[in-house]
Protein backbone atom coordinates (compact mmCIF):
# COMPACT_ATOMS: atom_id res chain seq x y z
CA UNK A 1 0.00 0.00 0.00
CA UNK A 2 1.25 3.50 -0.85
CA UNK A 3 1.25 5.80 2.13
CA UNK A 4 -0.23 9.29 1.76
CA UNK A 5 3.08 10.74 2.99
CA UNK A 6 4.77 9.44 -0.18
CA UNK A 7 2.21 11.18 -2.36
CA UNK A 8 1.58 14.37 -0.38
CA UNK A 9 1.66 17.64 -2.24
CA UNK A 10 4.64 19.96 -2.21
CA UNK A 11 4.03 23.40 -0.77
CA UNK A 12 7.27 25.12 -1.72
CA UNK A 13 7.20 28.13 -4.01
CA UNK A 14 8.20 27.28 -7.58
CA UNK A 15 10.95 29.96 -7.68
CA UNK A 16 12.92 28.11 -5.00
CA UNK A 17 12.85 24.73 -6.79
CA UNK A 18 15.58 23.34 -9.00
CA UNK A 19 14.79 21.75 -12.38
CA UNK A 20 14.45 18.19 -11.01
CA UNK A 21 12.18 19.37 -8.21
CA UNK A 22 10.00 21.20 -10.73
CA UNK A 23 9.80 18.02 -12.82
CA UNK A 24 8.76 15.99 -9.75
CA UNK A 25 6.15 18.52 -8.62
CA UNK A 26 2.76 16.82 -8.43
CA UNK A 27 0.45 19.17 -6.49
CA UNK A 28 -1.52 16.36 -4.90
CA UNK A 29 -3.71 16.72 -1.85
CA UNK A 30 -4.29 13.27 -0.40
CA UNK A 31 -5.89 13.01 3.04
CA UNK A 32 -3.97 10.98 5.62
CA UNK A 33 -6.94 8.59 6.07
CA UNK A 34 -7.06 7.67 2.37
CA UNK A 35 -6.04 4.12 1.48
CA UNK A 36 -4.44 3.71 -1.93
CA UNK A 37 -3.67 0.21 -3.19
CA UNK A 38 -0.34 -1.03 -4.52
CA UNK A 39 0.39 -0.24 -8.13
CA UNK A 40 -2.11 2.62 -8.27
CA UNK A 41 -0.88 5.68 -10.17
CA UNK A 42 -2.02 9.11 -9.02
CA UNK A 43 -1.19 11.91 -11.43
CA UNK A 44 -0.89 15.71 -11.02
CA UNK A 45 -3.42 18.08 -9.47
CA UNK A 46 -5.46 15.41 -7.72
CA UNK A 47 -7.52 15.75 -4.55
CA UNK A 48 -8.39 12.63 -2.54
CA UNK A 49 -10.56 13.20 0.54
CA UNK A 50 -11.02 11.54 3.91
CA UNK A 51 -11.75 7.81 4.19
CA UNK A 52 -11.35 7.17 0.47
CA UNK A 53 -10.39 3.63 -0.50
CA UNK A 54 -8.81 3.01 -3.91
CA UNK A 55 -7.95 -0.54 -4.94
CA UNK A 56 -4.77 -1.91 -6.46
CA UNK A 57 -3.53 -1.06 -9.97
CA UNK A 58 -5.86 1.88 -10.55
CA UNK A 59 -5.13 5.04 -12.48
CA UNK A 60 -6.25 8.44 -11.19
CA UNK A 61 -5.48 10.96 -13.94
CA UNK A 62 -4.84 14.73 -13.79
CA UNK A 63 -7.37 17.13 -12.30
CA UNK A 64 -9.48 14.46 -10.58
CA UNK A 65 -11.36 15.35 -7.40
CA UNK A 66 -12.44 12.44 -5.19
CA UNK A 67 -14.58 13.53 -2.24
CA UNK A 68 -14.68 11.79 1.15
CA UNK A 69 -16.05 8.28 1.78
CA UNK A 70 -15.60 7.10 -1.82
CA UNK A 71 -14.69 3.51 -2.68
CA UNK A 72 -13.04 2.52 -5.97
CA UNK A 73 -12.31 -1.14 -6.81
CA UNK A 74 -9.10 -2.51 -8.28
CA UNK A 75 -7.94 -2.00 -11.89
CA UNK A 76 -10.24 0.99 -12.44
CA UNK A 77 -9.30 4.11 -14.40
CA UNK A 78 -10.59 7.59 -13.62
CA UNK A 79 -9.52 9.86 -16.45
CA UNK A 80 -8.91 13.65 -16.44
CA UNK A 81 -11.32 16.27 -15.13
CA UNK A 82 -13.69 13.93 -13.26
CA UNK A 83 -15.35 14.87 -9.96
CA UNK A 84 -16.44 11.95 -7.80
CA UNK A 85 -18.83 13.10 -5.06
CA UNK A 86 -18.91 11.71 -1.53
CA UNK A 87 -20.41 8.25 -0.86
CA UNK A 88 -19.87 7.11 -4.47
CA UNK A 89 -18.98 3.46 -5.01
CA UNK A 90 -17.14 2.44 -8.17
CA UNK A 91 -16.45 -1.24 -8.79
CA UNK A 92 -13.41 -3.02 -10.17
CA UNK A 93 -12.29 -2.86 -13.81
CA UNK A 94 -14.26 0.32 -14.55
CA UNK A 95 -13.24 3.19 -16.82
CA UNK A 96 -14.66 6.69 -16.41
CA UNK A 97 -13.54 8.84 -19.33
CA UNK A 98 -12.70 12.59 -19.16
CA UNK A 99 -15.10 15.36 -18.22
CA UNK A 100 -17.70 13.05 -16.73
CA UNK A 101 -19.97 14.59 -14.10
CA UNK A 102 -21.21 12.41 -11.26
CA UNK A 103 -23.89 13.88 -8.99
CA UNK A 104 -25.12 12.82 -5.56
CA UNK A 105 -27.67 15.49 -4.67
CA UNK A 106 -31.10 14.74 -6.13
CA UNK A 107 -32.76 18.10 -5.40
CA UNK A 108 -30.05 20.72 -4.73
CA UNK A 109 -29.40 22.64 -2.59
CA UNK A 110 -30.90 20.39 0.11
CA UNK A 111 -27.58 19.05 1.34
CA UNK A 112 -29.12 15.54 1.36
CA UNK A 113 -26.74 13.21 -0.45
CA UNK A 114 -27.67 9.89 -2.04
CA UNK A 115 -25.40 7.06 -3.14
CA UNK A 116 -24.24 6.73 -6.70
CA UNK A 117 -23.14 3.19 -7.56
CA UNK A 118 -21.13 2.05 -10.56
CA UNK A 119 -20.79 -1.73 -10.48
CA UNK A 120 -17.86 -3.80 -11.81
CA UNK A 121 -16.71 -3.69 -15.45
CA UNK A 122 -18.57 -0.51 -16.44
CA UNK A 123 -17.48 2.03 -19.05
CA UNK A 124 -18.67 5.65 -18.84
CA UNK A 125 -17.97 7.72 -21.97
CA UNK A 126 -16.51 11.23 -22.00
CA UNK A 127 -18.73 14.13 -21.06
CA UNK A 128 -21.50 12.00 -19.59
CA UNK A 129 -23.66 13.15 -16.70
CA UNK A 130 -24.75 10.55 -14.15
CA UNK A 131 -27.54 11.85 -11.90
CA UNK A 132 -27.81 11.27 -8.16
CA UNK A 133 -29.14 7.94 -6.94
CA UNK A 134 -28.42 6.11 -10.19
CA UNK A 135 -26.99 2.58 -10.24
CA UNK A 136 -25.01 1.48 -13.27
CA UNK A 137 -25.33 -2.31 -13.44
CA UNK A 138 -22.40 -4.69 -13.88
CA UNK A 139 -20.77 -4.48 -17.30
CA UNK A 140 -22.89 -1.63 -18.67
CA UNK A 141 -21.63 0.99 -21.12
CA UNK A 142 -22.70 4.65 -21.12
CA UNK A 143 -22.03 6.36 -24.45
CA UNK A 144 -20.16 9.67 -24.57
CA UNK A 145 -22.22 12.77 -23.83
CA UNK A 146 -25.12 10.86 -22.30
CA UNK A 147 -27.43 12.09 -19.55
CA UNK A 148 -28.23 9.16 -17.26
CA UNK A 149 -31.30 9.82 -15.12
CA UNK A 150 -32.36 6.23 -14.30
CA UNK A 151 -30.71 2.98 -13.28
CA UNK A 152 -29.00 1.07 -16.06
CA UNK A 153 -29.48 -2.69 -16.21
CA UNK A 154 -26.42 -4.95 -16.15
CA UNK A 155 -24.69 -5.62 -19.50
CA UNK A 156 -26.67 -2.91 -21.27
CA UNK A 157 -25.43 -0.13 -23.57
CA UNK A 158 -27.16 3.22 -23.17
CA UNK A 159 -26.65 6.60 -24.77
CA UNK A 160 -28.60 9.72 -25.56
CA UNK A 161 -30.06 12.72 -23.83
CA UNK A 162 -31.70 11.27 -21.76
CA UNK A 163 -29.90 7.96 -22.07
CA UNK A 164 -31.90 4.93 -23.10
CA UNK A 165 -31.08 1.32 -24.01
CA UNK A 166 -29.52 0.89 -27.44
CA UNK A 167 -28.33 -2.72 -27.36
CA UNK A 168 -26.69 -5.37 -25.17
CA UNK A 169 -23.09 -5.44 -23.99
CA UNK A 170 -22.57 -8.55 -26.13
CA UNK A 171 -23.61 -6.57 -29.24
CA UNK A 172 -21.28 -3.75 -28.15
CA UNK A 173 -18.36 -6.14 -27.71
CA UNK A 174 -19.03 -7.65 -31.16
CA UNK A 175 -19.16 -4.18 -32.80
CA UNK A 176 -15.98 -3.15 -30.98
CA UNK A 177 -14.17 -6.28 -32.20
CA UNK A 178 -15.33 -5.68 -35.80
CA UNK A 179 -14.22 -2.04 -35.61
CA UNK A 180 -10.77 -2.96 -34.27
CA UNK A 181 -10.28 -5.58 -37.00
CA UNK A 182 -10.63 -2.85 -39.66
CA UNK A 183 -7.96 -0.58 -38.18
CA UNK A 184 -4.51 -1.22 -39.61
CA UNK A 185 -1.81 -1.38 -36.92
Amino acid sequence: MISPENLACRTQESESLNQQEKKDLRFQDIHSTAIIGDGTKVYNFVYIGEYVEIGENCLIANFVHIDHDVKIGQNSKIMCMVHIPEYTKIGSNCVIYPNTCLSNEKYPPTGKKVDLIIEDNCVVGSGSIINAGVRLGEGCVVGAGSLVTKNVAPRTVVFGHPAHRQYSREDYDRKQKEFLSRIPR
